[in-house]
């Protein structure tokens, strides 16, 4: 008797723990869905909101570029100027790309998809 009963506990805490672990398991899936989910919906709204920002700059420096030319006098002076300040913003860009751009990217994707959840371990807002 004493034999079966500890069989039948052993086989019930072997079950226990193959539950315990197939539920871990989803846990985990679910919880790597949600931060791909989370950092999917955040790329395309990032994608979006760029996109807008950049047909509103294009705009507006055409514009600019127009009154510049206005105020020169010639179209080729106004544009120009506007040519060369993009020249010299493009090798700024590309001198300091991994300091300014890629660090800033790279560091709010991570804080994003990592320390933006409701859930209670997040550290971001203990501090």
């Amino acid at each position: 008797m004493k034999q079966e009963d500890s069989e039948f506990i052993s086989e019930r805490l072997i079950n226990n723990i193959r539950k315990y672990i197939e539920l871990r398991m989803e846990y985990y899936r679910l919880d790597i869905l949600e931060k791909m989910a989370r950092a999917t919906s955040f790329i395309i709204s990032v994608l979006i909101v760029s996109l807008v920002l950049l047909f509103a700059f294009i705009f507006i420096n055409i514009a600019i570029a127009f009154m510049l030319s206005d105020w020169l006098g010639s179209l080729r002076k106004g544009f120009g100027i506007f040519a060369v300040f993009y020249c010299v913003m493009a090798i700024f860009v590309v001198i300091f790309r991994k300091k300014l751009i890629q660090a800033l990217i790279f560091n709010g994707a991570v804080e994003n998809i990592l320390y933006n959840s409701d859930s209670t371990d997040n550290p971001k807002k203990d501090a």
